[in-house]
């Protein structure tokens, strides 16, 4: 059985928790199911940070850590405290009610929601009328509509249109 491939990687996808991805890369097989192993034989959990352990002597060694200190860390939806500001952010989409209307991912805060749209979309926003989309095939698309001559006039209101069946459908609007 031939195990390594140049240039050929093995990559864990073992998911934690909190549905994040291991993704460290082996050149054997064999060194990544092993690898994988070792995510599945966590069984011990702390409450405190959500650090995993192999065994109890380790959890317990740990818990030495979190003695006398002060967690400033705690999440505004359920209260739970955490060590760092990172695992708290991470913590925080376990609450995500926020969604993207582009992609459907959700945030936790409009700030989160607001960020990701502006570095995820910025580069397919339309320059006519400001609309976002998701990917630039549909932001081509979308510009042809505004390259196109308007010949359909509506006779209700000054808005002219490309095709007869797109001023129809807007004429519906003024019914």
């Amino acid at each position: 059985m031939k195990e390594h491939t140049d240039g050929v990687t093995f990559t864990c996808t073992f998911k934690n928790i909190n549905n994040i991805k291991c993704l460290k890369s082996f050149k054997r097989k064999s060194e990544m199911k092993k690898h994988r192993n070792e995510h599945e034989e966590i069984v011990y959990t702390c409450d405190w940070c959500s650090k995993s352990f192999a065994n109890k002597q380790k959890l317990k060694s740990h818990f030495k850590s979190h003695e006398e200190k002060e967690s400033p860390y705690s999440c505004v939806v359920c209260s739970k405290s955490f060590v760092s500001n990172d695992r708290l952010n991470a913590h925080l989409f376990t609450h995500a009610t926020y969604p993207c209307d582009q992609c459907s991912q959700t945030f936790p805060t409009t700030f989160g929601l607001k960020k990701h749209q502006q570095s995820s979309y910025q580069c397919n926003r339309c320059k006519q009328c400001s609309r976002l989309f998701g990917n630039r095939k549909a932001l081509n698309r979308h510009v042809i509509k505004h390259m196109k001559t308007l010949e359909y006039p509506c006779n209700q209101c000054p808005v002219s249109f490309s095709t007869y069946k797109e001023m129809a459908k807007h004429l519906l609007k003024h019914m």
